[in-house]
This record gives C-alpha cells, sequence and structure tokens, in this order.
C-alpha cells in the first residue's frame, strides 16, 4: 500500500473489535495531510480504535509536519501492535494535549531501525519483547503531565544514538528484564516536572551495558523529594558516566538494592549533593536506602557481539 507522498495510507475511526486485523502489508509513501487539532500520521492513524495490527513493515511515512509517524493513535486507541518491521517510521500513543485519555496499547515482537516509541497519555502500555536499534531520538519516550503506567519489558535497546535512551518523565511503571546496551548516551533518565504522584517507575532485572553516559539519571523540576523506588537486581557494568546519579535538589533513590556493579568509568553513585561514591560497601553503609549490593564482573558469554547471556 503506497500512498506516493499524497495521504494516510490508512485511517481508522472506531473501529474497536480486536478481531479486526491489519496484517501483511508494507505500508509506505504517506503523507499525513493536517486536520485542526489532529496531527496526522503518514503510515496508519487511529481515532478511538482498536485493530490488531501485525506482520506489517512500515517505511518512509510522515506526519502531516513531516515527522516520520508509521503509526499514531489517538483518543483513547489501544491497538496490539505485534510482530511489525519500523523503519525509520515510529510509533505514537496519544497527543501531549490529551494526555488525561487513557491508552493500554500492546507493542510487543516488533522490529524498530531509526526509530523508536511514544507514549504521551495514560494508561498501562505493554512494551515488550521489541528491538530498537540506531534510533537518533529516544528508542522509548514516555511522557504524560497526567503520570503514564507502562510496562516495559524484555526489550533489547541497543546502538541508538540518542544521548537518552529510555526517557520517562512524568510516568511510573515497570522497567524489568530489558538490556540496553552500546547506545550513544544515558540509559534511562526518569524525570519528574509536573504531576503529583511522588513515585518514578520500578527499574528492575535489568543489563545496563556499555552506554556512552550514566545507566540510571534521576532528576526533577518539582517543589518536593519524590523517589524512584525499588532499583534491584539490575547488572549495571561498563557504562562511561556514574551507575546511578541524582541530579537536582528534589531527586533521590528510594531503595537500590542486590545491583551488580562493575567498571563504572565515574563511580557507582552521586548524589544530589554531588558526592561520588566509587565502593559499594561505603555506598551501602553510608545510605539506608543502599543495601546488599554488590561489585564484579557480570561474566557476559560475549558483550562485544551483543550476548548478554551469563
Amino acid at each position: 500500500l503506497d500512498a506516493q507522498g499524497t495521504e494516510t495510507v490508512l485511517r481508522c475511526e472506531n473501529v474497536n473489535d480486536k478481531k479486526t486485523r491489519i496484517e501483511g502489508f508494507t505500508i509506505r509513501g504517506g503523507q499525513g495531510q493536517y486536520i485542526s487539532g489532529e496531527p496526522t500520521a503518514g503510515g496508519i492513524q487511529l481515532v478511538e480504535s482498536s485493530p490488531t495490527i501485525s506482520s506489517n513493515k512500515l517505511e518512509k511515512n510522515y506526519d502531516s509536519h513531516d515527522n516520520e509517524v508509521g503509526i499514531r493513535c489517538i483518543a483513547e486507541s489501544s491497538p496490539v501492535i505485534e510482530g511489525n518491521i519500523f523503519n525509520g517510521s515510529k510509533v505514537e500513543i496519544g497527543l501531549s494535549w490529551q494526555s488525561n485519555k487513557s491508552a493500554n496499547a500492546i507493542i510487543r515482537d516488533n522490529q524498530f531501525n531509526g526509530c523508536g516509541i511514544l507514549i504521551e497519555c495514560t494508561g498501562s502500555t505493554l512494551i515488550e519483547r521489541n528491538t530498537i536499534k540506531e534510533n537518533s531520538s529516544y528508542a522509548i519516550e514516555c511522557k504524560s503531565t497526567s503520570g503514564c503506567s507502562p510496562i516495559i519489558t524484555n526489550n533489547f535497546l541497543t546502538d541508538n544514538n540518542s544521548s537518552i535512551v529510555l526517557y520517562c518523565k512524568d510516568s511510573s511503571g515497570k522497567i524489568e528484564r530489558n538490556i540496553i546496551a552500546n547506545n550513544a548516551g544515558t540509559a534511562i533518565r526518569v524525570e519528574r516536572v509536573f504531576v503529583g504522584k511522588e513515585n518514578g517507575p520500578q527499574i528492575v532485572n535489568n543489563s545496563i551495558d556499555g552506554n556512552k553516559g550514566d545507566a540510571i539519571l534521576v532528576t526533577t523540576s518539582f517543589s518536593k523529594v519524590y523517589k524512584v523506588p525499588n532499583v534491584k537486581n539490575n547488572i549495571i557494568s561498563n557504562n562511561a558516566g556514574f551507575a546511578l546519579r541524582e541530579y537536582g535538589t528534589n531527586s533521590e533513590f528510594s531503595t537500590a538494592t542486590y545491583n551488580l556493579f562493575y567498571n563504572n568509568s565515574e563511580g557507582l553513585y552521586r548524589n544530589r549533593e554531588g558526592q561520588i561514591y566509587t565502593e559499594v560497601a561505603l555506598m551501602d553503609s553510608t545510605h539506608d536506602e543502599f543495601f546488599e549490593n554488590i561489585e564484579g564482573d557480570p561474566l557476559f558469554a560475549n558483550r562485544i557481539e551483543g550476548n548478554f547471556n551469563l
């Protein structure tokens, strides 16, 4: 299906039966035409619609502002997006000015090349078993002034060019069992700006290795202290920045426990006062929120070739 730069390839309105399937197409050449209050995607535009979109290839699709958007879901659309190949045509769930609307999309088993995923609404979108690589922007970006709670699990985020790979702004949820490796900047940034909820996402059982910035960066512009709970059971190794870093007077980790640290160039931990810790024993003994962390080579099977089995 090639729109040859004339229009959105496919638009669904009020299609809410999961048995409706968009499957097996190459979707390309879409150019979204501007609709007042509703920027349109080039590839697939969903409005109050939740079909299943599977086994397609999306490429060279542009929205009404010439951004590369393969699928845009607005107004409480909760599709299943699975088994697709995205070449430079990203997925967007929600719009920034509809951040109070809820969507519970499922995005799984997709290959993203030079593009990624943006969540701009409330709800609990499931992002699992995707491979995202060679993206010049955020591989996954979650932001909503009302707070969103995505579940980001078992993804492989590698060789992305962004300064931040997984960016959570005003969002909670879970980041678990992901491999975030060999990216050009910070692996995970958690930022709280406006929303009243105090907790950021849980960060559990991830392998964060070989990134050119910090492994986990916590920052806030909020007026009171907020904490990121349960930084737990992660392998944090070979990163060029800090393993854990707090930036801003109101940023703080709630707990950091049972993590394995190894060879992070700047150090283990930089707190919000700017103090740097380079030894696990000193970090754990000085801060009540840190305990049972260890330091040692994780013994990946072959991290250079992308094999992060132990």
